[in-house]
């Protein structure tokens, strides 16, 4: 049995790391900061500053009069000044710098993609509009017509 004062540090985290990736992703989808679908990891963490960040504290307060446990997520983070502050807070590694994190947290969301760029700290961010199913040996389908051919005659 766990000790509830570890059930709630994961709770927070997992929480936070969600609603990180989920505003972040609606962010950049919707923004004007991005060109071509890149984002530079560096300004994606230091351009969203305290803005971002107090909608984010908005958010989690706003729904704490719903769900009881939002307030210790809320307790949590309610001294931090920007999103930098948070993604340092979710690092796994202590070695980790901020825009580490926010890569992270990006590539497990399920809202987008991330890809890498030939220019470092450049990503290619591009939304997930449906999930592309995966075969039983664990090949990727594709709707190209050879790679149908080859689905179709297994």
């Amino acid at each position: 049995m766990e000790a509830p004062e570890r059930e709630e540090e994961r709770y927070i985290y997992n929480f936070l790391e969600k609603i990180t990736g989920c505003f972040y992703a609606e962010w950049y989808l919707c923004s004007e900061e991005i060109s071509n679908f890149n984002i530079d990891i560096h300004e994606a963490v230091y351009n969203m500053g305290r803005y971002k960040m107090e909608k984010i504290k908005q958010y989690v307060y706003e729904n704490a009069f719903i769900h009881e446990k939002l307030w210790t997520v809320y307790e949590e983070i309610k001294d931090f000044k920007e999103v930098a502050d948070l993604l340092v807070y979710l690092s796994s590694n202590p070695c980790h710098c901020p825009e580490q994190t926010l890569l992270n947290i990006l590539r497990c969301s399920k809202n987008i993609r991330i890809l890498n760029t030939d220019v470092p700290g450049v990503y290619r961010i591009l939304p997930v509009y449906e999930q592309i199913p995966a075969l039983k040996n664990g090949h990727i389908y594709c709707n190209s017509r050879v790679n149908q051919h080859r689905v179709n005659n297994k």
